[in-house]
């Protein structure tokens, strides 16, 4: 009896001070029901489930098995199209999807169909901005100024969109209205670069946007003449003190503990 609780108290101290735990990797692949290889955001949602957007289809998993979601022309319910750019899962448990073609998708979990809207349609003034983008990011090449490349959710429940070319808009999902926000010669409080990469909304509700080419924003609130005004703080290499920023093209951003 001895020798076995010896042996217990020997093997525990063993297991607590062991090296490195060895991992092993599974490879999710086609063949294995994925729709395509070039996956360029993932989300795993309240549920469970595991959704993966990739240039051909959007994809949940959920641990066994592949359901993927693909535009059917002759179905006005189904995804938008194929080239899934950023997945939201909003504090309702609904999932919203942007699309490099310029569309914003909610999915009804139960119904399992989607509702479009257009970044078009959202914009109270379109913005063609000159030139190529193949210096990067790869999936933005096409040149469209309407991609979707990020969504985020206020404390407000507000709804946030980044677009690569058109600013940023917010939408309200009980109304469905919206507020476009631009770059303007015309107002320096304004977004710094219409080429938004990402929106990040910290824990102290504060609402930063990447930008590439302009550098970082910062979206001020003021509230106290009873209507809100909105105004944009700058943040980039080219001001004094902040030589050290980096690059003015964001790709993305992350608040830490």
């Amino acid at each position: 009896m001895i020798r076995s609780i010896l042996f217990l108290v020997i093997y525990m101290i063993c297991k607590v001070f062991a090296g490195p735990q060895d991992y092993t990797f599974r490879q999710i692949k086609v063949e294995d029901g994925l729709s395509q290889s070039t996956v360029l955001t993932s989300l795993q949602d309240s549920r469970g489930f595991m959704w993966f957007g990739t240039i051909d289809g959007l994809n949940r998993y959920d641990g066994y098995n592949f359901t993927v979601y693909v535009n059917d022309p002759s179905d006005s319910t189904s995804i938008s199209d194929n080239l899934i750019k950023c997945l939201y899962e909003d504090s309702k448990k609904q999932l919203w999807i942007g699309t490099t073609n310029g569309y914003i998708n909610k999915f009804d979990m139960n119904t399992e169909t989607f509702k479009h809207y257009s970044v078009d349609s959202f914009l109270e003034l379109k913005i063609e901005l000159p030139g190529s983008y193949y210096d990067y990011p790869l999936v933005y090449s096409r040149n469209n100024n309407i991609s979707v490349t990020s969504i985020a959710e206020d404390k407000d429940g507000y709804l946030w969109f980044s677009t690569w070319g058109n600013g940023i808009i917010r939408f309200d999902p009980k109304s469905e209205t919206v507020k476009h926000f631009y770059h303007s010669a015309k107002n320096e409080n304004s977004l710094s670069n219409n080429r938004t990469t990402k929106i990040l909304i910290d824990n102290d509700g504060t609402i930063w946007i990447g930008t590439f080419g302009g550098g970082l924003n910062k979206l001020v609130i003021d509230s106290t003449a009873g209507v809100n005004q909105f105004t944009f703080t700058h943040y980039n290499k080219t001001q004094s003190g902040l030589e050290d920023f980096g690059d003015n093209r964001i790709i993305s951003l992350y608040e830490d503990s």
